[in-house]
């Protein structure tokens, strides 16, 4: 009889279990060739011993009586037959991995982070599905299809295996998901939540006001076989931030000013013609550094193949390029059925100086357009999308003034009328103190006064030509002693 600590080996890979080293008592080995008949004593730390698929206690390889080293030598292998707490290494991940319940999901130990959950969704979730925590039940999250919306958008990951409804499953917090049908992407590819379609991961990035959130990157593009990696950025966290403008007109005649930006425009439109093919805006060396905009009469025809508008000038971008006769095109269908009256457009370029709208007609002897024009600048707060919260006006009057008004607009695209000899610049505000105030909207010489609107909530989309602009509308001479104008969004 011999009694110690052995380390037993399995060597048969028939799906037994292996399981630490125990102090045993060896009783028989004449039973039959190779096999002895063991007897459990005292559980203890390391080693190993193994029960087959039968139930059975087997061992193989050499038995000695050693003392154990302080680690564990896993031979690297492909992956297994699933067997629910199976624990190897896996050649092909270069991982310790494991099996849970389901079978069709491999655990890679430091490489991957997983929860379970259930669906109780009211349908089936598919594997590499963009889910969120729609609840709990029987100690485990439930989880639903998530989707981009303008508000708090929360992901947890994707799920990990096909999750029927009713049933446990598995989503992937962290790490990559493998078997899906990636061949929309390229390897590489940021990944984002779908705004249009629950559930699914597109290399799209919603439009702003809608948040994006990014669910980690495309690792290999295949139709079967491709994998994700997942590592979200919910994009959720609201940063506010607040624009200060200060106005004074003590010595100004009645009119319009801007705050946040400007409009200028003249009142009269432009009439061009294949006889009058050009129309010249501002004033030499001006430092508008603003886009050039028109607005159409909804008149523009030609015999010729195109009817094209034009600017040419001096242009500025916000990195401080400078670029003397520079042109855009404002305007690259200028004919009525492209362009209907008051459509509003702007270059993309900013301009210093004075500027040149020219129009012109491939193999036209016929053509005209009609439109209003001149130069903006907004406020987009360094073309960056924000939320708009709201907006504060505190001032001090030095006159009497009852048509006072101050006027928030959202400049776009949206909303503009053209005139032929009273336009006026901008589109309708959202916001105004005539508007919320009514009657009580005179300010008075020697009175402070004020506007304030919160929670106006309005998406601003600074990466795509919008912005604010605030309108002063006085008609009294030196109406403002002062005035201090305050506007607060949130990015995103």
């Amino acid at each position: 009889m011999t009694t110690g600590i052995y380390e037993l080996t399995d060597t048969w890979g028939d799906g037994g279990t292996v399981f630490k080293s125990i102090e045993m008592t060896i009783t028989d080995t004449a039973y039959d060739t190779g096999s002895m008949m063991i007897d459990i004593t005292t559980t203890v730390a390391g080693g190993y011993f193994r029960v087959d698929p039968d139930g059975n206690l087997d061992f193989s390889g050499t038995l000695a009586n050693t003392t154990l080293a302080g680690y564990l030598d896993y031979t690297p292998i492909a992956a297994p037959a699933h067997f629910e707490g199976r624990v190897f290494y896996d050649s092909a991940e270069k991982a310790l991995s494991y099996y849970n319940d389901a079978t069709d999901v491999t655990i890679n130990i430091g490489q991957e982070s997983v929860i379970r959950v259930v669906n109780n969704s009211g349908g089936d979730i598919d594997d590499g599905v963009a889910v969120y925590i729609s609840g709990a039940t029987g100690g485990l999250p439930e989880i639903e299809k998530a989707i981009a919306t303008a508000g708090d958008t929360q992901v947890i990951g994707a799920t990990t295996n096909d999750i029927l409804d009713g049933q446990t499953g598995y989503v992937t917090t962290f790490g990559v998901i493998r078997g899906l049908d990636t061949s929309g992407f390229l390897a590489g590819d940021l990944l984002y939540l779908s705004d249009s379609v629950a559930g699914e991961i597109t290399n799209v990035p919603p439009l702003y006001p809608l948040r994006q959130v990014q669910m980690g990157n495309c690792i290999t593009s295949d139709a079967g076989a491709g994998k994700i990696f997942i590592d979200i950025d919910q994009n959720n966290a609201l940063i506010a931030v607040v624009k200060s403008y200060t106005f004074a007109a003590r010595s100004a005649a009645s009119g319009i000013y801007y705050q946040a930006g400007f409009y200028d425009a003249p009142a009269a439109d432009a009439n061009l013609t294949q006889a009058s093919t050009t129309v010249v805006y501002g004033t030499a060396n001006v430092a508008y550094a603003a886009h050039a905009f028109i607005v159409s009469a909804g008149d523009g025809a030609t015999d010729g193949s195109d009817l094209v508008l034009t600017v040419t000038g001096t242009s500025v971008t916000d990195a401080g390029v400078r670029t003397p006769a520079d042109t855009q095109v404002v305007c690259a269908d200028c004919l009525a059925g492209a362009t209907p009256v008051d459509t509003y457009l702007e270059t993309s370029k900013k301009w210093i100086g004075q500027i040149t709208y020219t129009l012109s007609s491939t193999g036209g002897t016929a053509f005209a357009f009609s439109f209003n024009y001149g130069v903006a600048k907004y406020e987009d707060y360094g073309n960056v999308d924000v939320t708009l919260r709201g907006i504060e006006c505190v001032g001090n009057a030095s006159a009497t003034d009852t048509g006072f008004d101050i006027e928030l607009l959202h400049h776009n695209d949206i909303g503009w009328t053209y005139s032929a000899a009273a336009f006026v610049a901008g589109n309708t505000p959202i916001e105004s103190m005539s508007g919320t105030h009514g009657v009580e909207n005179d300010i008075s010489n020697g009175l402070p006064f004020a506007f304030k609107r919160t929670e106006v909530e309005q998406a601003i989309a600074g990466s795509a030509s919008e912005g604010l602009v605030v309108r002063v509308t006085t008609t009294t001479a030196n109406t403002v002693a002062y005035m201090d104008t305050h506007l607060t969004a949130t990015i995103p």
